[in-house]
């Protein structure tokens, strides 16, 4: 609670919330303590909801028609031929996000930013992490694609505060450098890739490969860490969200693994790689083994 907020003031807030309205005029700047002078705070895992029919807009006419749609609404989500993306219990779990307006809207964002004390963040896409198993090769490069422009825009919008997470091409090795590439003229600071990457037919791709060699390449060469985080476990029906979270929030050993016992790590020592929202808890077992 901000130190300025009477009780009648927090609870009042809190009710709001719960109601789906977040009254961030009652949240003011928080001293810093004990920081050291010119600290600067980022917060390394932020997340961002687009609620912007932005596939539709951005991609080519002839494209449009297999564009994801934003079905807008109280449960909100993104949909394929008016199917979902994901699963509609979990797309709930993300609108509990959504609540907040600095969630999808840049303005509030800054001021939240302002209340919390945090100097720059770095934000990871809501529930675009979707379309990491989407079949159509062509359109999930597309996808890619026009979301790196939008975190671009936003990023121009908040300069030096917002940076995004990119998304970049790891199933065409004759494209992964092109998109690697084009994240880093949009001036994106980091790549994300998933841990439990998928072929257009569904089918596991092996980080270990020697066929992905030209991904690790590009992506050492430009300079781009390359980040890694939690929540691409997806189950619908009964038991769905603790299932989801014991398992997605889990720790990063095949990743790991993957990196060092295919020698990754190895081959390219300026490869930069970040877990993200995976607690630590894991790591001394994993070095253990």
């Amino acid at each position: 609670m901000p130190h300025d907020m009477s009780l009648a003031e927090a609870a009042f807030a809190y009710d709001d919330t719960v109601r789906g309205v977040v009254r961030s005029s009652l949240r003011t700047p928080q001293p810093q303590g004990r920081l050291p002078p010119n600290t600067v705070v980022v917060s390394a895992d932020d997340h961002w909801s687009c609620t912007e029919d932005i596939f539709w807009q951005g991609f080519p006419k002839h494209l449009k028609p297999r564009a994801p749609r934003w079905i807008g609404g109280p449960e909100g989500h993104w949909a394929v031929n008016g199917q979902p993306v994901i699963p509609l219990d979990r797309a709930a779990a993300l609108k509990e996000h959504e609540m907040v307006p600095g969630e999808h809207a840049l303005e509030p964002r800054l001021r939240d930013l302002d209340a919390e004390g945090i100097d720059k963040e770095i934000v990871f896409p809501n529930g675009v992490a979707g379309f990491y198993t989407f079949r159509d090769l062509y359109v999930r490069e597309w996808i890619f694609r026009t979301h790196n422009e939008y975190l671009a825009g936003l990023q121009a919008k908040a300069p030096g505060r917002f940076y995004g997470v990119g998304l970049v091409n790891y199933w065409d090795m004759p494209k992964a450098r092109e998109s690697i590439d084009e994240l880093k003229a949009l001036g994106v600071k980091t790549a994300f890739l998933p841990q439990y990457p998928r072929d257009g037919e569904g089918r596991d791709i092996d980080y270990c490969s020697a066929e992905l060699e030209p991904l690790w390449t590009a992506l050492e060469e430009s300079g781009l860490p390359v980040c890694f985080h939690v929540g691409e476990f997806a189950k619908g029906g009964r038991g769905a969200i603790g299932i989801g979270a014991m398992v997605g929030f889990g720790p990063f050993r095949k990743t790991l693994g993957e990196l060092s016992g295919g020698g990754g790590r190895d081959r390219h020592p300026g490869l930069q790689v970040v877990f993200t929202e995976c607690e630590i808890n894991w790591v001394p077992g994993a070095l253990q083994n």
